[in-house]
């Protein structure tokens, strides 16, 4: 159902329904009691790790929300340690992910952006090291984004990802989670749980919506999607006791980033790395872990890594993560000045060509690394703040000093520390997965040749545009989306990856011609770009640019890793234009290269034979 059928309920049925979500909520907050009220003197025995995606700190009640209906996540605050200053990595799903599981930063780890990227198998992770030890090690993560062809499932016994669609919700993640139990048998557990309820589009439960009518993608369907998270969080805890799995379990809440909600101008995530979609919950709670604590010391959601380990007493690789302060550890902290800590967006530079974003925060600063810099005392880069590095006076002047060369160690430290990584090639699935999830593929470079790659903030309007051009394309409002990506183009004219937008738009709206001219233009703004490339030749083959077509097919399939997705991409083109001869041997050019696959081989079944 969508957001615009769901906001027209009236009143009255959103208010039945919020109070019996309410009735449904109180047996699994008492579950959370339950399962935390046992073995709080000895160390624990099993590890529940929750990744709530898209999950700002500041809507969850514990960190002092008043309309937050987070009753579970709250309990595991009250009877635990909660991190009122822990800060993500990236504002962006994998690389953020990965930080956690293996400990290190981005650019020490490789992931930068999702979709494009691979973990290297050189990388330890804590399911790996969990594994080893003797735990059972099981995930379910409910977002094609973490599909297990990106390297997360390294370490897991079971990696329960989605499959033929974009994502899943919370009550199912929960079901598949618990369902995962009986395999562990009589092992300790590890089990990684994923929900993403968070993520845009915001379309919450019927009894989750609000009383009061609200927009679409507002920010009170957004807050019901955490409390959707939040219902299967307790009902997850419930079905862990009932299984014999709530003695001695220690719980890990985090998110790994945020959600703008209109601050700096951004609606969503990605494109800055301000608090709004870098500061995000961190709960712990169990055996060897302070009740009703709070930390007000910065911390990085890679100390996690560290902590777990050190808490289950299993050997902690060298990496770039420290132990969380606060708790009753047997490895404290290092001593030494306070850290500073590192965050990172390179999807500007990497999807729309202009620049990446780098930052650093301590105690008492955030310092953004852009075209033009900026500095800002700490918790005061809201969506008010100053841009205080353009004017400075002498003591910014020396801060800004002093924060330029802790990032520049921090990048040493890094490379120091850093595994290989290759970037990989998408699949046709998976592009078109990442699509309907909002981000926007291909990849844009830009700035090869020199020239001054924008700022951000200067782009904010354009990026706002291509976010909202994608959802209402997936929404099938090609009108709008046409609208929306055409005043992008015209506002960035040498953005080819903005051109080819427009121009897959232009062919689902039936205009082939010009979106043959808009992709053509793409790949002269954007050469060698395999994804524009290959939707090029299928398009030049319908409106008869055969040469066109042999052209743009060769250095597609010359430039990528996976010549198998330029042919299933044409295969596509031609039988959505009736062509079923030539899509047939598009799926023959398929098994050529991979005889098992399945996707080429169950197509090539239903066309006639050529």
């Amino acid at each position: 159902m969508t957001n615009s059928s769901l906001i027209r309920q009236s009143a009255r049925e959103r208010g039945a329904r919020s109070s019996l979500a309410l009735a449904v909520l109180a047996p699994a907050v008492l579950a959370v009691a339950t399962v935390l009220g046992c073995g709080q003197d000895q160390p624990p025995q099993n590890l529940l790790l929750i990744t709530i995606d898209t999950c700002r700190a500041d809507r969850v009640g514990a960190y002092g929300h008043p309309g937050a209906r987070t009753a579970n996540l709250d309990q595991l605050a009250e009877r635990g340690t909660l991190y009122g200053r822990a800060y993500a990595v990236a504002p962006e799903t994998l690389p953020a992910h990965v930080s956690l599981m293996t400990g290190r930063y981005p650019p020490a780890h490789g992931v930068r952006i999702n979709g494009s990227y691979q973990l290297p198998g050189a990388a330890v992770t804590l399911a790996e090291t969990f594994r080893e030890a003797g735990f059972f090690t099981g995930a379910v993560t409910a977002s094609a984004v973490l599909d297990a062809r990106y390297g997360l499932d390294q370490g897991f016994e079971v990696y329960d990802s989605v499959v033929g669609r974009a994502e899943r919700r919370a009550e199912e993640v929960t079901e598949r989670a618990l369902a995962l139990l009986p395999a562990a048998t009589d092992r300790r557990i590890f089990l990684w749980v994923h929900y993403y309820d968070p993520h845009s589009p915001y379309e919450p439960p019927a009894e989750l919506l609000p009383v009061e009518p609200a927009p679409p993608e507002s920010p009170p369907l957004y807050e019901a999607e955490i409390a959707a998270v939040d219902i299967a969080l307790g009902r997850l805890l419930e079905g862990l006791d009932r299984a014999g799995r709530g003695d001695r379990l220690l719980v890990a809440v985090t998110g790994d980033h945020g959600e703008s909600l209109g601050e700096h101008g951004e609606t969503y995530h990605t494109l800055f790395v301000y608090d709004s979609t870098i500061r995000v919950p961190l709960v712990l709670a169990g055996p060897g872990i302070p009740a009703g604590t709070r930390v007000s010391e910065p911390v990085s959601q890679i100390d996690l890594f560290a902590t777990l380990l050190d808490l289950f007493a299993l050997d902690a690789r060298p990496g770039l993560s420290r132990v969380l302060p606060g708790l009753t550890s047997s490895s404290p902290a290092p001593d030494g000045p306070p850290r500073a800590l590192y965050s990172e967006t390179l999807s500007p530079r990497l999807r729309f060509g202009w620049s990446e974003l780098t930052a650093i925060r301590t105690a008492d600063w955030l310092y953004v690394d852009a075209p033009q810099e900026e500095l800002y005392p700490a918790d005061d880069s809201g969506p008010g703040a100053i841009n205080r590095a353009l004017d400075p006076g002498p003591d910014d002047l020396r801060q800004l000093g002093i924060m330029r060369e802790l990032l520049s160690r921090t990048r040493s430290d890094m490379r120091g520390r850093s595994l290989e990584s290759e970037g990989r090639a998408q699949s046709v699935e998976e592009r078109r997965a990442l699509e309907a999830l909002g981000y926007l593929q291909p990849n844009a470079d830009g700035g090869a040749d020199g020239r001054r790659r924008a700022d951000p903030k200067e782009m904010v309007e354009v990026a706002e545009a291509l976010a909202l051009g994608n959802l209402a394309r997936s929404e099938g409002r090609l009108d709008l989306a046409e609208r929306l990506f055409s005043w992008a183009a015209a506002a960035d004219p040498t953005n080819g990856g903005i051109r080819y937008q427009l121009g897959l738009t232009m062919e689902l709206a039936g205009n082939a011609e010009a979106a043959f001219e808009l992709l053509r233009e793409a790949n002269r703004l954007q050469p060698g770009t395999w994804e524009i490339l290959a939707d090029l030749s299928a398009l030049a083959e319908s409106v008869g640019q055969q040469e066109v077509a042999r052209r743009a097919r060769r250095e597609a399939l010359d430039r990528t890793p996976l010549p198998t997705e330029v042919w299933r991409l044409i295969a596509r083109a031609r039988g959505r234009r009736g062509d079923l001869t030539s899509a047939a041997q598009a799926y023959r050019e398929i098994l050529a290269l991979a005889p098992n696959d399945p996707a080429a081989r169950r197509m090539l079944e239903r066309l006639p034979p050529g």
